[in-house]
């Protein structure tokens, strides 16, 4: 088979000594920051599973053949259904010696894990046991390899080792048989719970990562998440997502991702290019794809590998407008995990509304599914925008701080700029509103927010409110005992009002009755008194005390005690 050249090599040379061999030169030769790896060990162990009167004998009978041939150790699940239960029977062969055969009923049979640790487990009227169990092994099962009709991952990216296979086919088999040893991957995300907006005090609100999530990666775990790096297979999607920036992709980082942007963009100006146009293309598919439209390439459209582009989101974008691009491309492919085009189309949106209400063109962010004719359509439209003077703001790894800078740029130079722009509900910038006459300064809103956008006081009743740090995750709605407030997605452009402290609700302290202290707000202990004053515990005395402060109240039930022992004769 004859090894297909690079489409960027194939770039390179058509255009040499143009501004787009430049702009390609100067970003291969840029180092990543390197990632913390993953280890996988498979020691050669697959199961095949299938269902007795449904799987292709003759389909079996080959797919095991050719598993005990690679060397593989190779037992065979042969599943038989009835309404209530099942049969399994299992025969396990070692290097094509039969050496186990059995069978037995069984109900919920199930599977997890990933290459090197799969496990089956499934219950008898013994009790619940596992592959392991039956063939006195302590070893895990290493690879899967399913010819039923069962869904035991619902997952768009089923874990590595795992394969599904529908009908023969000799170079995957060899993929299953080379699958022995010992294999790494990037550890593609960082997580910081300090940030994360998914739950405080087992109130969840942002769920946005988990969502997107197409391997099922990612769980709940107390008021955080839990990412596990052996099922993650570096889509993306949940970096692009997150409003917080919690979630990071690391292959390459934020930091990296937008230093080859800038560099791309720069060494395309600085040898003579003009309004030059960016296109983000996976690694394996994206790349196989161009191969096929390299012959009709622009010469103004930059190519840019990235592992996944589900990690492209409003950051990576809104920061190369601003560095001087005129359109940022996204070459979807088939093989796009449908999470994440539904995270592409979310996040092309929200981009979409802040641009147009700057006067940017619509077609400034495209997803773009690839078919010829309509390449030959992309690449004979020119976008109606044009080059901005680049952007000079330094490359960061927090999200929001990009978001923030890059907006900055686009409005300074916009040819329409509105001081505010009305977002779609999941954006993730925005204000709260505020009832007055509902709120009762309980500040339950304040130390769960997140991101630190709403601000208490120390001295008197008050809640402050800075715009530029609210990611409208709605913990502060889902936590306000009296549904006093909640978030409203807009964008404000004015940077001094996006940062300024305001008051979104105050009122004069409530004084302790006895020291004159201030300790509450007037609406809460106007309320706790109205709501108690007919309890039997709170009466006299004792209801008068909701209005002292703490240090008083107690004084005040030793003197009550007090008194009462003098009067004991």
């Amino acid at each position: 088979m004859l090894e297909i050249e690079p489409f960027n090599d194939v770039l390179e040379r058509t255009y040499q000594d143009k501004p787009l061999q430049h702009s390609l030169t100067a970003v291969a030769q840029l180092q990543s920051q390197a990632a913390t790896v993953v280890e996988y060990v498979s020691r050669g162990w697959v199961v095949v599973l299938s269902d007795k009167h449904q799987t292709d004998s003759a389909l079996l009978e080959a797919v095991v053949d050719k598993l005990v041939q690679g060397g593989l150790h190779c037992t065979l699940l042969g599943v038989e259904s009835s309404s209530d239960r099942e049969t399994i029977s299992v025969t396990h062969y070692n290097r094509s010696k039969t050496v186990l055969e059995k069978s037995f009923l069984c109900s919920d049979l199930r599977l997890v894990g990933y290459l090197g640790r799969f496990q089956f487990t499934f219950s008898t009227p013994k009790g619940s046991f596992g592959l392991q169990d039956l063939l006195t092994s302590e070893a895990t099962v290493d690879l899967v390899v399913d010819l039923s009709d069962r869904e035991f991952f619902i997952a768009q990216l089923p874990p590595q080792g795992y394969t599904k296979l529908a009908a023969y086919s000799d170079a995957v088999l060899d993929r299953v048989c080379e699958m022995v040893g010992e294999f790494e991957k990037p550890k593609y995300f960082n997580y910081d719970p300090e940030i994360c907006a998914h739950s405080r005090s087992g109130i969840t609100a942002c769920t946005q990562c988990i969502n997107v999530c197409p391997a099922n990666a990612i769980s709940t775990l107390g008021n955080g998440i839990h990412v596990d790096p052996y099922l993650c297979q570096g889509a993306g999607s949940c970096a692009s997502a997150c409003p917080t920036g919690a979630i990071r992709y690391t292959y390459p980082s934020l930091e990296d991702q937008l230093l080859r942007v800038h560099t791309a963009l720069e060494a395309y100006r600085r040898h003579g290019g003009e309004n030059p146009r960016l296109i983000f293309y996976d690694t394996e598919v994206g790349q196989e794809t161009l191969n096929k439209v390299v012959g009709h390439w622009p010469e103004n459209m930059i190519p840019l590998e990235i592992e996944e582009l589900g990690v492209v989101g409003m950051d990576v974008c809104l920061a190369a407008l601003a560095y001087g691009a005129v359109q940022v491309v996204l070459l979807a492919t088939p093989h796009t995990a449908a999470s994440v085009l539904k995270e592409l189309d979310n996040q092309l949106l929200i981009m979409g509304t802040l641009l147009h209400s700057l006067g940017y063109s619509d077609d400034s962010v495209l997803q773009y599914k690839m078919d010829e004719s309509g390449w030959a359509a992309l690449c004979a439209a020119e976008p109606e925008n044009k080059a901005l003077n680049p952007a000079e703001f330094f490359s960061s790894n927090s999200k929001r701080e990009v978001l923030h800078r890059a907006l900055d740029h686009l409005y300074q130079n916009a040819t329409t700029p509105r001081p505010l722009v009305s977002l779609p509900i999941g954006s993730p910038f925005g204000e709260v509103w505020l009832d007055k006459n509902r709120c009762t300064f309980c500040m339950a809103c304040v130390w769960q927010c997140p991101g630190n956008a709403l601000i208490a006081a120390s001295d008197h009743p008050v809640i402050k409110f800075v715009e530029a740090d609210c990611v409208q995750c709605g913990l502060c709605a889902r936590t306000c005992p009296e549904d006093a407030i909640g978030p409203s997605p807009r964008y404000l452009f004015d940077r001094a009002q996006r940062e300024s402290k305001r008051i979104l609700n105050e009122e004069e302290p409530f004084l302790c009755i006895k020291c004159g202290k201030a300790f509450a707000s007037q609406r809460i202990i106007e309320q706790m008194t109205l709501k108690l004053k007919q309890h039997a515990m709170f009466q006299g005395q004792a209801l008068q005390r909701l209005k002292m402060c703490e240090d008083c109240r107690v004084k005040d039930m030793f003197e009550e005690e007090l008194g009462m022992s003098r009067e004991v004769p």
